[in-house]
């Protein structure tokens, strides 16, 4: 449960702040009366741990397109997050559809954060699905 009140605050801070980051978990996702995000797996990557996890994915750094964010565009930012999409993605059976929720670091969620954040800044969250209600 106290993931749960941890999580529901997050969330609650997220839609108040939409000015400093991206809303990266999809707009109707766990909205059905009676489910709860579960957490699967909490992360917290170096950078190491983050340019391994590029190479192993086979993530790069492209121009606009498919890889683009809702602002057109590519940078570290954005691969970071699509890092934790695909981490999630593998440790989670993806009928699952396992979604990413990073809590940290700071930069990462700063207003600038096209501008200033780094691999080097490392990566913080954890991997959520959201499970079937149960009758």
């Amino acid at each position: 449960m106290p993931y749960l009140r941890a999580l529901c605050l997050l969330l609650g801070l997220t839609a108040c702040l939409p000015i400093y980051a991206h809303d990266t978990i999809p707009v109707n996702w766990c909205t059905n009366p009676g489910t709860e995000p579960v957490i699967v797996e909490k992360f917290d990557f170096d950078e190491a741990a983050l340019l391994k996890l590029q190479d192993d994915f086979g993530l790069h750094l492209h121009g606009r397109g498919s890889d683009a964010d809702k602002c057109g565009i590519v940078d570290k930012w954005l691969l970071a997050n699509s890092i934790a999409q695909h981490y999630c993605n593998a440790i989670v059976p993806k009928h699952l559809s396992p979604v990413p929720y990073i809590t940290g670091p700071e930069i990462f969620l700063d207003e600038n954060h096209h501008k200033t954040y780094s691999l080097s800044d490392g990566l913080v969250g954890s991997c959520f699905v959201c499970p079937a209600t149960g009758k």
